[in-house]
């Protein structure tokens, strides 16, 4: 439940409503009432069908399909393949539901970056009733990318971590669902093996869940969506130090349409962020960086005045984000030294009035060559 009382008392803020929307036929959250960003960040209250989602247990699971033909469907069209995915909880007999699954994704589903492309995952409805998939008819799937290289994996769980992050942050985001799966070739010509991997929440569920609805319309700018909800997807871009996305070309972002002016910006695939470092990962030839460590605002030019209540939510929630990274034991002490170290930079800038200036004070625009 959102909390006005913190800004306004409540008779005031429904009258400067009222007034502001009979002056104002479009009306975009921030433009009336700063104080609306806590409608962004998160709630205590998490669907009780959303059984998937709501653990940050590992969960355990076993696709069975036909691995070959399946990995190597990655044309422009890839096609969905039959497959089994089965899970047991503790106390609980083995569940197996029914699958469709293909590859997915631009630069991890070519052969020569990654021997194992992501995956999408569809179920029917009727196969999911009574079990962890139920709601859930559409899951993206992150992979292992390369099965011979433990790397990869790292990679792969620190994608996962910054989900969480955002989770942290805002409701206005993909969940995930730690994963270690088993893959069963059912032709019997590759070896099982297992490795870690994560769900992503479907983009329907992601928007039903905020009372939303996806626009699939490129071309809106960054400059008109949702001034509050903006500038936590800016901040926290600028964070991991991750350049690659387009609000416009809709690249690694989606936009949901809360009502008929606000447009808020969902952020996905991390790992060509500076907090990773990936081996792969090289910044755009026309931004003004040299490497994915350094970090460059792609937002627009603000003040410390207007960006000190995302700065506070960042200061609130470090603690919290920096515990979960001292508390996954799946990366080494080392890995996470360096992660924080990384982000112990990033809170010196939003605590350091002459940092900010220069850091926030304009974009850190793509340079035509």
């Amino acid at each position: 439940m959102i909390s006005f009382i913190r800004f306004f008392p409540g008779i005031l803020i429904i009258f400067s409503f009222y007034i502001h929307v009979v002056a104002n036929a479009e009306v975009r959250i921030g433009d009336f009432c700063p104080g609306l960003i806590n409608q962004f960040t998160t709630k205590d209250s998490i669907p009780a069908e959303d059984i998937l989602f709501n653990s940050h247990d590992i969960l355990e699971i076993t696709i069975a399909t036909d691995l070959k033909t399946l990995i190597r469907d990655i044309g422009n069209n890839p096609e969905y393949h039959q497959g089994v995915i089965s899970y047991a909880l503790p106390g609980f007999d083995t569940v197996s539901v029914n699958a469709r699954l293909r590859t997915r994704g631009e630069y991890r589903k070519t052969r020569i970056n990654c021997d194992f492309p992501p995956l999408r995952i569809k179920f029917d409805k009727e196969n999911t009733r009574n079990t962890l998939f139920q709601g859930h008819s559409d899951l993206k799937m992150v992979t292992h990318c390369r099965k011979k290289m433990d790397i990869y994996e790292n990679y792969l769980l620190e994608e996962y971590l910054l989900y969480r992050i955002y989770n942290n942050i805002t409701d206005f985001g993909y969940k995930v669902r730690l994963l270690k799966v088993t893959y069963r070739d059912i032709k019997g010509e590759v070896d099982p093996f297992t490795r870690f991997g994560f769900f992503i929440e479907g983009t329907k569920k992601m928007s039903e869940r905020n009372s939303a609805v996806e626009i699939e319309t490129k071309g809106i700018r960054k400059e008109i969506t949702g001034y509050d909800i903006s500038n936590l997807f800016f901040l926290f871009q600028y964070m991991i130090g991750n350049t690659d996305w387009s609000i416009p070309g809709l690249h690694n972002v989606k936009i949901l349409a809360l009502g008929k002016s606000t447009y808020v910006p969902i952020p996905y695939d991390f790992d060509f962020s500076g907090v990773i470092g990936t081996s792969y990962a090289l910044p755009d030839t026309r931004l003004p960086i040299e490497s994915v460590r350094q970090r460059c605002w792609r937002g627009p030019g603000k003040t410390q005045e207007e960006l000190a209540p995302v700065f506070e939510i960042f200061n609130e929630k470090k603690e919290e984000i920096y515990t979960m990274y001292r508390n996954f034991s799946h990366l080494d002490e080392r890995q996470i030294n360096n992660i924080l170290k990384y982000y112990d930079k990033f809170y010196v800038i939003i605590n350091d009035p002459r940092k900010i200036k220069r850091e926030f004070g304009q974009t850190c625009s793509i340079v035509k060559k």
